[in-house]
């Protein structure tokens, strides 16, 4: 189980999972889930420590080097003593060596460092006249630290191979799993592709220093020697792919759990760069259904018979909510409906049909009434004072002449606005596309805490108006439940919410599926991408900052081999904290989720 899901944010050179796990993944096998562990300092060394048998950790480089170290201070006057620690100190990078090219572990990095162990102990044997004791004592720290990072690399992996193991009890979660897998290479996220270009940046830098490391210092072989084991060990290889592969796995994981599944390893990076979220009104951030909650009529007209014209009407679209809650309303007021000819439903605007006396019913919205020549103006104070009220009012004429206006109301769904605030405080701009009348909608927009609004934009006037939308604001996510009334994306078999990352699903597809109902959920999803992200980019320049220097200093200062070990088991300690489990559940910590709602 740790595998697939490794490959698909791109992790060949960096995959976790032996051939055994592979091959449990396959026949649907699971590890048994850890116990949660306290965010103390306490239980994470409790955790650390439980791992050790189950996570297959080497630990004898770790204590060859150990022993290296203790008997280095007693060498300097028991020649076969120093020799003894140096065959140690080589035995232990030779370990090193022989594990990183054995197992599927990050090489590059790794076989750098332990091949530069192994000049740092072959030049303080060659040097003990000059160096002594101590240089016995930093090539055995230099040993230490690269165990160490190889220790701690898996360490800090084993919780995440357990998780992608646990992934086979599901069938929906090893569905998501596989789609993730088999994402193309084109699909994967940038800084994916990123750190891999960092990896190789760093090997060559490493090379062509020591290269000239060797040249300059042809004439001294043990200074060359001295200074190319400090390049060696100096290059933290091991952080780009934890604030990247490893981050994006936590952070897929972590919501995947929550019921958030991505159809893409793209996807969970562009959300984190979008800062522009597309809502459809009703059905997203309000109920699907609207609730009649009026009938104006005008001056001697008979309120029951506007009501059942436009349920009669309405059985052109007898899936639309406007239709269904005027018949359910024609229900309850045991109204009898007969059947409509020549009915003829118009996208965006209403309804036209003829009833069985031949009396002509138009239902709709002020510009079809226009288009049918049908004068609206003394229903137009009533239609404002609905709709001031965010109420959708319908215009029904009878006849070529105005009747009256249903006043409709869509309940505003539970979590929208807390949904909202969210993303405020994430700098996310929400735009509303409806095609309600402005009033009606810019009402619906303020009691949600929205301020940017698209309103009366139908048909295929929506599609032109988000790729405007994405011109000025890219990537932008549209965020659209099952139940939208009119739909802004393609349907989903995934859960009732969809988000989708970018106006062109035909070029991206990108998209992520939320079982939970409640706008809450994209939100949370936002919070940890964008949470991450920048997390990444800060850790990403704190390295920058100490790794460049650190190199630069072992190839042109004469830095001491064990000190630019240490610096680069630093970097990747705060890397590994800065992608990890930890991190993503700090990011989470601020979420809450209503009972009712939290995902299965």
């Amino acid at each position: 189980m740790r595998a697939p899901l490794v490959r698909a944010v791109g992790a060949d050179l960096f995959a976790l999972c032996s051939e055994g796990c592979a091959r449990r993944f396959d026949r649907g096998e699971r590890a048994e889930p850890e116990e949660k562990r306290e965010s103390t300092r306490t239980s994470r060394v409790a955790s650390f420590a439980a791992r050790f048998p189950e996570a297959d950790i080497p630990f004898s480089p770790l204590i060859t080097a150990g022993i290296a170290f203790l008997l280095s201070p007693f060498s300097e006057r028991t020649p076969s003593l120093a020799a003894f620690a140096a065959l140690l100190i080589t035995i232990s990078a030779l370990d090193l060596l022989i594990r990183v090219l054995s197992v599927k572990l990050p090489r590059p990095g790794l076989a750098l460092a332990s091949l530069g162990v192994l000049l740092y102990a072959i030049y303080a044997h060659a040097q003990l006249d000059v160096v002594g004791w101590k240089g016995l004592i930093g090539a055995s720290v230099a040993s230490l630290t690269v165990s160490g990072r190889l220790i701690l690399w898996i360490h800090v992996n084993h919780p995440l191979e357990v998780s992608l193991e646990q992934l086979g009890r599901d069938d929906k979660l090893k569905r998501s799993t596989m789609q993730l897998r088999d994402a193309p290479r084109g699909r994967l996220a940038k800084i994916t592709r990123l750190s891999r270009a960092l990896v190789l940046i760093g090997l060559a830098a490493s090379g062509v220093l020591a290269a000239l490391a060797l040249f300059l210092h042809r004439a001294d072989a043990a200074t060359g020697l001295h200074t190319i084991a400090a390049i060696l060990l100096a290059l933290p290889l091991l952080a780009p792919p934890s604030l990247s592969e490893r981050a994006l796995l936590e952070g897929t994981l972590a919501l995947l759990r929550r019921g958030t599944h991505f159809t893409s390893p793209l996807a969970f990076e562009r959300l984190g760069q979008s800062s522009h979220a597309v809502f459809q009104l009703h059905g997203t951030l309000t109920q699907r259904k609207p609730e009649l909650v009026g009938i104006h009529a005008l001056e001697g007209e008979d309120p029951r018979a506007i009501l059942k014209a436009a349920g009669i009407a309405e059985s052109a679209a007898p899936t639309h909510p406007l239709s269904l809650a005027t018949r359910e309303a024609c229900s309850r007021e045991k109204i009898s409906l007969g059947s409509a000819r020549r009915a003829r439903a118009i996208v965006g605007q209403g309804i036209l049909a003829i009833d069985n006396e031949g009396e002509e019913i138009i239902v709709g919205n002020r510009s079809l009434l226009l288009e049918e020549g049908v004068s609206i103006a003394l229903a137009e104070s009533i239609a404002e004072s609905v709709e001031a009220r965010g109420d959708t009012a319908v215009f029904v004429a009878i006849g070529k002449r105005i009747r009256g206006v249903l006043a409709f109301h869509y309940a505003i769904r539970e979590g929208a606005p807390e949904s909202i605030a969210a993303l405020t405080d994430l700098d996310v701009d929400a735009t509303i596309i409806s095609g309600d009348h402005r009033m009606a909608a810019a009402e619906l927009a303020r009691q949600l805490g929205v301020r940017h609004l698209r309103a009366e934009i139908g048909g295929d006037a929506r599609e032109e108006e988000l790729r405007r939308l994405e011109e000025s604001a890219s990537p932008i996510v549209i965020i659209e439940h099952r139940e939208a009334s009119s739909s802004l994306i393609a349907a989903s078999d995934g859960g009732p919410l969809t988000m989708l990352i970018g106006a062109r699903p035909e070029e991206d597809e990108a998209a992520i599926l939320v079982e939970s109902s409640s706008p809450e959920s994209a939100a949370e999803a936002w919070r940890l991408a964008k949470g991450l992200r920048n997390s990444i980019v800060r850790a990403g320049l704190v390295i920058a900052l100490i790794g460049i220097p650190n190199l630069i200093f072992a190839a042109f200062f004469d830095l001491p081999p064990f000190a630019t070990a240490v610096v680069a088991l630093g970097v990747e300690l705060f890397a590994h904290q800065t992608g990890g489990e930890h991190a993503i559940a700090a990011q989470l910590s601020g979420t809450s989720y209503k009972t009712s709602e939290r995902p299965t």
